[in-house]
């Protein structure tokens, strides 16, 4: 007998349950094949399972793998880049500090305006409780909820009409 898909073991498991609530839950007739066929789901299902473990240690393992050499090639581009802007930054400077705009050469590069909106330069020693009310308009404000003192509320036995605890999920735990 071969693997079976968990999706059939599934399918057989509620026609047991489903021949188990026909016959009232009378199971005398067919006790012994119920047994066997039990038995037979238990087997599969823990084979099926342990396959699982296995096909699941293997993508973890591939995942460490991979993402180790995806966190080295990232340090590589991230390294390039870095090597690029100094480059240009240098290039730049030597340009601008000899009042050159442009090399019309085999690849030409030139200086040019930065599109977009216009910067927005603030004062850094700027404060917000002094500002003018004039400009209070210009102030945004972000509120949220303090997760962490609403929990410490819920310990010590506060009910809060808006908050309770919720139920922590499930996960499997591979061997």
């Amino acid at each position: 007998m071969g693997f079976r898909s968990l999706f059939d073991i599934d399918r057989d498991l509620s026609e047991i349950a489903f021949a188990l609530e026909a016959s009232g839950g009378d199971i005398t007739e067919v006790e012994e094949r119920l047994d066997a066929w039990l038995a037979d789901l238990d087997r599969e299902a823990t084979a099926k399972a342990d396959a699982y473990n296995l096909v699941y240690k293997e993508l973890k393992a591939r995942h460490k793998a991979r993402k180790a050499e995806a966190d080295a090639m990232a340090a590589l581009a991230r390294a390039d880049q870095n090597a690029a802007k100094r480059l240009s930054d240098r290039l730049k400077e030597f340009m601008e500090k000899h009042n050159i705009s442009r090399f019309d050469g085999k690849r030409p590069i030139a200086i040019c305006n930065n599109g977009g909106l216009d910067p927005i330069e603030v004062d850094d020693d700027l404060d917000l409780d002094k500002l003018p009310e004039e400009f209070l308009d210009l102030v945004r404000v972000e509120v949220s909820l303090d997760r962490d003192r609403i929990r410490d509320a819920l310990n010590q036995g506060r009910e809060i009409p808006f908050a309770r605890f919720g139920q922590r999920g499930t996960h499997l735990r591979f061997r």
